[in-house]
């Protein structure tokens, strides 16, 4: 991310503390590389260190596309 560059980060956690009743807050995060394989992506870093919600990261297996597809 640029600096000076804004993310939704405010915007989600501020929609999740007016809904009232939100527990827990579920993020998708994606690895680009293997060099970044274990390192959680700078949105995802935000919206943990943000959060006065418990945030839970997940890291999926593999990404089905809605025709079936693998990406």
């Amino acid at each position: 991310m640029r600096q000076g560059e804004k993310t939704a980060v405010p915007t989600l956690l501020d929609y999740a503390a007016k809904k009232g009743d939100v527990d827990l807050i579920v993020i998708m995060t994606q690895q680009e590389s293997a060099i970044v394989e274990f390192f959680i992506d700078s949105i995802a870093q935000e919206m943990i260190r943000r959060s006065g919600i418990p945030v839970m990261s997940v890291v999926p297996k593999e990404i089905v596309s809605p025709s079936g597809t693998e990406s």
